[in-house]
């Protein structure tokens, strides 16, 4: 079928007939004419395979024409989910994060270091060092049939400056009341990182000794590092119709914490599985930073975005029908049939001013649901 071929023809027999309506007009009759045809020819198929009244459906009838409704229905259904399924596995388009930022916060209090990478500190991997990272869990059975599902450009390392890109801002009585809290014995206390594409945080109950380090640092009277164990989530699902949440399978990494008056440097205890491509610097210089590996879900190509409202097709199919009664349920439409074919005689033989008459009579006659009833009665009323 070659599409808008009936809207092309409508338009094209308007410019080259003469005529006194205008084209919304044109096409309106255009329109009547065929529904008015189809339900004529309805009726005649019910009038030639009568129904006896009171009779039940056949079997026959409910299973064929059910059942087949029933299957298509639901090919309907799962024919998108299905697509959309193998698309992703085989033709997928790499979703890549523009922007991850990350942010620490000790027992919900301000946030204590807040960083973000994009552009050239979002780096992707090459097939080396994929496979070296690959390697490393080979040991890991349960990490490797994870892995499996992700190809090379699916991961992308977001490196996260150690420094905290804003400064501390707390009042003094919320220090006072953090370093109480530090001090006391609630188990409670606890230190949590989020990264933002991910759904909740990451969150890490501290144990006395890293409490009075804590203490320490606030003070000013500790200039070393204070390690607190399993709270950096290295690696970060993304997927492509849901928050992002942290692999379980694969993180296990440490940070540290060091206070310089006011703002936080937080750094790595173990460098991530695959080596940074910094440039070579003379002499070393050593930069405190977070590496997060994220793992992108490939997602459908925009090309099929047009799947997107296939279920409002369907949907519309089976619904609204309530509003199309008055129009779809006429007894007889020969008058109007007939009223739609006098119209096209009149142009032909160019009678316009009868053309408008006929025209605004037809118009009328759908506006009034009374006068629409009558012509559609049954001869025999």
């Amino acid at each position: 079928m070659v599409p808008f071929l009936t809207e092309l023809r409508a338009v094209m027999d308007w410019v080259w007939t003469d005529t006194s309506l205008s084209l919304s007009s044109w096409i309106c009759v255009e329109d009547i004419y065929a529904h008015i045809f189809i339900l004529k020819c309805w009726r005649e198929s019910e009038k030639k395979y009568p129904q006896p009244r009171g009779q039940k459906k056949k079997a026959v009838v409910k299973y064929g024409m059910g059942g087949m409704i029933v299957a298509l229905l639901i090919c309907i259904v799962w024919f998108p989910l299905l697509f959309m399924s193998l698309v992703k596995s085989v033709a997928g388009v790499v979703n890549t994060p523009l922007d991850v930022s990350f942010a620490i916060t000790l027992a919900g209090f301000t946030p204590i270091f807040t960083m973000s990478a994009q552009q050239k500190q979002l780096q992707n991997v090459n097939e080396i060092e994929f496979d070296l990272f690959f390697q490393k869990y080979k040991n890991n059975a349960t990490a490797l049939q994870w892995l499996e599902s992700y190809f090379t450009e699916d991961l992308i390392i977001a490196e996260l400056k150690g420094s905290s890109n804003s400064l501390w801002t707390i009042s003094p009585p919320s220090r006072n009341n953090l370093k109480d809290m530090l001090s006391s014995n609630d188990e409670n206390l606890t230190f949590g990182a989020k990264a933002e594409i991910a759904s909740g945080k990451r969150v890490t109950d501290l144990d006395m000794e890293t409490k009075m380090e804590l203490i320490e640092l606030l003070d000013g009277n500790r200039t070393g590092f204070v390690t607190i164990k399993e709270i950096f989530p290295r690696f970060i699902r993304a997927p492509s119709d849901s928050d992002a949440t942290s692999v379980d399978h694969l993180y296990k990494a440490q940070k540290d914490s060091e206070q310089i008056q006011e703002w936080w440097i937080v750094n790595q205890t173990e460098p991530g599985p695959i080596p940074k491509r910094d440039p070579p610097q003379d002499p070393p210089k050593y930069e405190a930073s977070l590496d997060l590996y994220v793992f992108s879900d490939q997602v459908s190509p925009p090309s099929l975005g047009f799947l997107a409202g296939y279920g409002y097709f369907v949907r519309e199919f089976f619904s609204g029908i309530s509003h199309t009664i008055m129009f779809e349920e006429l007894p007889n439409v020969d008058r109007i049939h007939k009223l739609c074919t006098d119209i096209f005689l009149v142009r032909e033989t160019g009678e316009l001013d009868l053309e408008e008459d006929m025209y605004a009579k037809l118009i009328f006659l759908y506006r009034s649901p009374e006068t629409m009833i009558k012509w559609t009665r049954e001869k025999t009323e």
